[in-house]
């Protein structure tokens, strides 16, 4: 049988929002050329009625950054829900500066 690439991932959901997290996937990203989407949103930390308890949305995409910034695979992106708040936008933004036509 053929073993196809993973072009597709979906973690969303999973309470991974931190910098560790980040780090993981950003290792991954740096080599992976046939990932073409990649859904990380809602991984914040949260109780059972929803609201928010943990999770390091600036240090997560700061660390993710990092790997966005040397995969030139990505076509569509979702970090929704990740309180990402200003800093860690500016990080992912310098990140895929270089391949906005892809995203």
């Amino acid at each position: 049988p053929t073993i196809r690439a993973l072009e597709k991932l979906n973690i969303s959901a999973n309470a991974i929002a931190s910098e560790e997290a980040g780090k993981d996937l950003a290792v991954v990203l740096k080599t992976n050329t046939v990932l073409k989407t990649l859904d990380v949103s809602d991984n914040m930390q949260k109780n059972l009625r929803g609201r928010i308890v943990g999770g390091n949305g600036p240090g997560f995409a700061k660390e993710l950054a990092a790997g966005l910034s040397a995969n030139g695979a990505l076509t569509s992106l979702n970090l929704a829900d990740n309180r990402l708040k200003a800093e860690g936008a500016k990080h992912i933004a310098q990140a895929i500066k270089g391949h906005v036509s892809a995203l």
